[in-house]
């Protein structure tokens, strides 16, 4: 309470200092720029509307999206756009031949009159909320165009999440004057314009229409009622964003999943009740439906007021499978009773453990989002009182240092010279020359990347030199002096701001530290900076990915003023600290022919070792698994089994997976497709399997076509070691062996040898094909 009442006794007290009354004829200067400054600003009335209050003011209003987030469980959309206002002021008009043929001059948005908008179903309620004050331009004829950097949220319709994972979303956002209505203010134009090349980073939603329209038809309806909630007299813009989920990577990870769990209820059918790999491949395809269910319920919407089908599709395939479950078992016990009526029930009873293992209640982590959300409101709320302090002693020390400044009978030789060059120095306006030059220089010194979020975190170091004509002096007149150390407040200094869609604040979060001035008028200054860069981020080759990001600079406050010198730009790294990213290159790039645009390019890679551990080694080995399946005894128990419990590890590899692979991107990771496609040759083997036992059971005996072709088989050479080999034999004797100790499966259940022949042929060439299938996917 106290550092508030500080303030704004700092405030006023400042604002009474500098507030007297200003004879405009005393300020005349040589500068043209400072007389045109004082001539259009100096009785100015930033209250008062512009033009005749009988017209109505034609205002463009134009947006420009730069990016956007859609969060599934509050239903809100976030955008990031520059909102550009142009309108005619002719209060600020001029001559240009009165004043050096200056065609173009700026002013700071606290001076002029700008229209008032306020956004409806604004989350924060606040009009345009998180918007950066920046100059605007006037040009000679009184046009001015402003553009603000702006972060606005709002709250979408309740959404249908039915067709998840490929639902659809619309979004409206309002924007309208709170003072003004439709007989003093009109948009003559208005439009969205889409940034294509920041848009597509934006991979988890896909946008597939931006529109604005204006409420001139007060009887219409549209979506909502716009007027509603407006006065009926004001004037407003209905902007409305549709969006698309953007699911790829759900494919694979939850649609072929329920379709190969499908299957595997489907081929378990026809499997003979009396045979116990049924029972057993039930309860693996139960506990596979489980852990789809566990994934699903993190990857699913908490809200909306239609539940996901797929999700009513899992739990009824659970039902199914455990309908299944009890029907195997009565059928069992029936069938058994049939042969022993003596056989006791009590002897086939279930033990189910009910003790299920669970993740991180959903309750948990939406506790601590909360409070990471109320630790950075507070974070913002003290960035922006100790802002506010800083600006109260920034205009208090500019009264005070021009007084110090233009004391030129001082003793101290530095005072001395700095009040000789700033007492008259106007650092409002730029050096005077056609254009100002500006080298570059960006050393990083820390980074730190976020593959969710495709943000980049830097910590650098910005070096900017330029060149001021109006800060040279001889150091012999000034006792040797070449060099001075003056802080960048009160010099003129390059408008540059970041040009991303994550943080639009200037430069980023910088610390201001005083410029070398030196007596040729080079004035170097250097800005400890933390900032956030765009990326372009591509999983297909994870975990060997690597990924693109850009640091942006524009000068789009001054158009023909700034350039960069292009002979002088670089990036420089300082670091090594980052042990989950590597950068592998850096370079600074300017494609704009007229220099005022400089990106600094950084492509990182990922380090990739703990992930070949975790991921890539489990799938060689149940790439084995599946393919050793086809070496095994037709009709074995233990062969269909195997194939049970193949499926069900390759589920557990995906699960895996899915919890450390990225689930953003516009390419679905290659490993994901590879697991998918493993887990559909699995389903091959298993169907295969089934098939084998259920004509085993239905036809003891062979037809005579399959008679001639198994002993014409045998009779080969060539073909009989390629169906019967020493491998293939060692695993049969060895597979007989275990079978009979276990009481399953005795020699004289395959009736004919034939059979074995033409299936183990088979086998060879489902073997093939799976071993051609795996080597050209992962080609």
């Amino acid at each position: 309470m106290f550092m508030k009442l500080f303030i704004l006794l700092c405030l006023v007290s400042n604002k009474a200092f500098l507030c007297e009354p200003i004879d405009c004829s005393s300020l005349d200067s040589n500068d043209a720029n400072i007389q045109l400054r004082k001539k259009l600003l100096c009785h100015y009335e930033s209250t008062t509307r512009p033009g005749d209050r009988k017209d109505p003011l034609e205002v463009q209003f134009d947006i420009i999206l730069k990016s956007f987030s859609y969060d599934d469980d509050s239903y809100k959309l976030t955008l990031k756009t520059y909102i550009q206002m142009t309108w005619n002021d002719n209060r600020l008009s001029w001559k240009p031949e009165n004043h050096g043929g200056i065609l173009e001059t700026y002013a700071h948005v606290h001076d002029l009159w700008i229209p008032d908008v306020t956004i409806h179903h604004s989350v924060s309620l606040e009009g345009i909320d998180s918007c950066v004050e920046t100059d605007c331009f006037i040009r000679f004829d009184g046009e001015v165009r402003c553009m603000h950097p702006c972060e606005h949220s709002t709250l979408c319709f309740l959404p249908d999440y039915s067709t998840w994972p490929v639902d659809n979303h619309v979004c409206v956002m309002i924007y309208s004057s709170m003072s003004k209505n439709e007989e003093n203010l009109k948009y003559s134009k208005h439009s969205i314009i889409v940034d294509e090349e920041i848009i597509k980073r934006s991979s988890d939603w896909l946008l597939l229409e931006a529109s604005i329209y204006e409420d001139v038809d007060r009887d219409s309806k549209s979506i909502i009622d716009r007027r509603s909630f407006l006065n009926d007299s004001r004037l407003a813009l209905s902007a409305y964003i549709w969006i698309k989920r953007n699911n790829g990577d759900k494919i694979f990870q939850i649609l072929i999943p329920a379709i190969v769990l499908m299957i595997v209820n489907a081929c378990v059918v026809i499997i003979h009740p009396k045979h116990i790999e049924r029972l057993m491949l039930l309860m693996i395809n139960l506990l596979s439906h489980r852990i789809l269910l566990e994934q699903l319920r993190w990857m699913l919407p908490q809200y909306g007021y239609r539940p996901p089908a797929v999700l009513m599709f899992f739990i009824y395939s659970k039902f199914v499978t455990l309908f299944l479950i009890f029907q195997t078992i009565f059928m069992k016990i029936f069938l058994e009773s049939q042969d022993n009526p003596n056989i006791l029930i009590k002897d086939l009873v279930l033990k189910i453990n009910s003790k299920l293992y669970r993740k991180p209640t959903q309750e948990s982590s939406e506790l601590e989002e909360e409070s990471q959300k109320e630790e950075k409101n507070e974070a913002l709320d003290k960035l922006k009182e100790n802002h506010l302090i800083r600006e109260s002693f920034r205009s208090i020390s500019d009264t005070f240092l021009f007084i110090a400044y233009c004391n030129k009978d001082t003793k101290n030789l530095d005072l001395k010279l700095k009040s000789t060059l700033l007492c008259d120095y106007e650092k409002e306006l730029r050096p005077p020359s056609n254009t100002t030059s500006v080298a570059l220089k960006y050393i990083l010194r820390n980074f730190d990347y976020d593959d969710m979020s495709y943000v980049l975190n830097l910590q650098s170091r910005i070096i900017h030199k330029w060149n001021d004509t109006r800060l040279k002096w001889d150091p012999k007149d000034h006792d040797g002096i070449n060099k001075l150390l003056v802080s960048p407040e009160y010099l003129w200094t390059p408008k540059l701001f970041l040009n991303d869609s994550h943080y639009h604040y200037g430069l980023g979060s910088c610390y201001p530290i005083d410029c070398v001035v030196r007596n040729e008028g080079q004035v170097s200054c250097i800005y400890p900076c933390h900032q956030t860069a765009d990326c372009y981020g591509d999983f297909a080759n994870w975990p060997y990915d690597t990924h693109t990001c850009f640091v942006a600079f524009k000068t789009f406050l001054s158009y023909e003023d700034v350039t960069f010198d292009s002979e002088n730009l670089g990036a420089v790294i300082f670091t090594d600290l980052n042990k989950k990213w590597d950068i592998i290159e850096a370079k600074a790039d300017m494609n704009d022919t007229n220099r005022k645009n400089i990106k600094f390019k950084f492509v990182i890679r990922r380090f990739s070792q703990t992930y070949f551990q975790h991921v890539l080694t489990p799938a060689y080995i149940l790439v084995a698994l599946t393919l050793f399946i086809f070496f095994m005894q037709p009709g074995s128990y233990l062969r269909t089994i195997i194939c049970g419990v193949d499926i069900h590890l390759h589920l557990s590899l995906m699960d895996r997976v899915w919890w450390q692979i990225p689930t953003q991107g516009v390419n679905v990771p290659r490993i994901l497709k590879y697991m998918a496609f493993m887990l559909i040759l699995t389903t091959f083997a298993f169907i295969e399997t089934i098939i084998i036992k259920v004509i085993l059971d239905i036809f003891p005996s062979p037809p005579q076509w399959i008679n001639n072709f198994s002993n014409f088989l045998e009779s080969n050479i060539l073909t009989k070691y390629f169906v019967m080999t020493f491998f293939d034999e060692t695993i049969k004797t060895t597979v007989k062996d275990l079978e009979e100790e276990i009481g399953d499966v005795t020699p004289d259940e395959i009736k004919s040898n034939n059979w074995a022949t033409f299936f183990h042929f088979i086998d060879r060439i489902c073997f093939i094909a799976c071993c051609l299938g795996y080597w050209f996917y992962s080609l």
